[in-house]
């Protein structure tokens, strides 16, 4: 049962402000206004989070408990819209300023936000990298794995990164070749990302390309542990596909040094993407799937499942360190599931 309701005089495009209760969050009308990209006819403030839900949110985002009473969520009706938005709000502190983190879940729009606000209601950007990778196509979002207990998750994460080998027994041995080898595509991935944003501001690209081949050799030789989760000849073929990426990125690394900078994005966005392309879309293997489905099916047979949002896993740093990338993933993961009405 819902505690307040308050009624919105206008439903134009035009926003009138949304007459919250002070104990609603301060700003968290215009904040309301600015997430949800229609007119809002009425806001209902949820009651606060009995002692069970609040329990079942700790356990499943790792939220610092003492974010709890920043925690507000809200009812929006919206013009148009039969059914209503769900709307969660907490506060995040990091590099000693305070945001304040929203999220919506719209029956017809999907999930809007994250989104990071000022004091004042008004979006900021300071984070905005790292929370794309909640947004849009291909993002992390709540699966049933979300109501699981994320320390959980954790600990097993923890376990593989503390051993810098393969461990004896076989179950923790695949877990540590298949997280490791996770990480190692990602850091190629991540600094193919910043070639590209390189590319388009207009940066130098020798930095960001010595530092894609850095992390190509990484995976060139990670190859070796795969003969785990690998037949013989599979291992093989990978090893293949990574030489020829290596190769490209060396050939586009020596272009981009000798001043020829759209050569050396030729070679990274044509014949390195079609490369991986292939790599990831190989299917002659024992699986007898693309090669990037099948090694995400046994990531989450092993335990590493998308939905957990943690950081190494799922959830990628970006330009964050890991606690501070944890502690915004956990903010993230519990607004969503505060929007979804996950812990109720």
């Amino acid at each position: 049962m819902l505690a307040k309701t308050i009624a919105i005089v206008s439903v134009s495009a035009c926003f009138t402000p949304l007459l919250l209760p002070q104990d609603a969050g301060k700003g968290d009308g215009e904040r309301l206004k600015r997430l949800i990209p229609a007119a809002i006819q009425k806001v209902e403030v949820h009651p606060e989070l009995t002692a069970l839900p609040t329990a079942k949110l700790v356990a499943r985002s790792g939220l610092d408990s003492t974010t709890m009473p920043s925690l507000r969520r809200y009812r929006a009706h919206v013009a148009g819209d039969p059914r209503p938005t769900e709307a969660a709000f907490l506060d995040l502190t990091l590099r000693g300023k305070k945001y304040r983190l929203g999220a919506a879940v719209s029956p017809e729009k999907g999930v809007l936000g994250p989104t990071l606000f000022d004091d004042f209601g008004k979006p900021v950007a300071d984070l905005d990298r790292f929370l794309s990778q909640f947004k849009g196509e291909g993002a992390v979002r709540l699966t049933d794995a979300s109501r699981e207990p994320v320390g959980d998750a954790v600990k097993l994460r923890d376990e593989v990164l503390s051993q810098d080998e393969p461990p004896a027994k076989k179950d923790a041995r695949t877990r540590w070749v298949l997280l490791r080898h996770h990480l190692a595509m990602r850091a190629v991935a991540e600094h193919d990302g910043r070639v590209q944003e390189a590319a388009q501001s207009g940066e130098a690209l020798a930095g960001p390309l010595r530092e894609l081949l850095a992390s190509m050799e990484q995976l060139r030789e990670f190859s070796a542990h795969l003969k785990l989760v690998f037949e013989p000849k599979e291992v093989g073929q990978y090893r293949a596909f990574t030489d020829e990426g290596h190769a490209l990125a060396v050939k586009a690394q020596a272009l981009a040094e000798e001043g020829k900078r759209e050569e050396a994005l030729a070679v990274v966005r044509g014949d390195l993407a079609m490369s991986c392309g292939r790599c990831h879309g190989w299917q002659e293997n024992h699986w007898k799937k693309p090669l990037g489905e099948a090694m995400r099916a046994q990531l989450e047979q092993a335990g590493f499942k998308h939905g957990y949002f943690v950081v190494d896993m799922d959830v990628r740093r970006v330009d964050l360190d890991a606690e501070s990338a944890q502690q915004v993933a956990s903010a993230v993961k519990a607004a969503l599931l505060l929007a979804h009405g996950a812990v109720d």
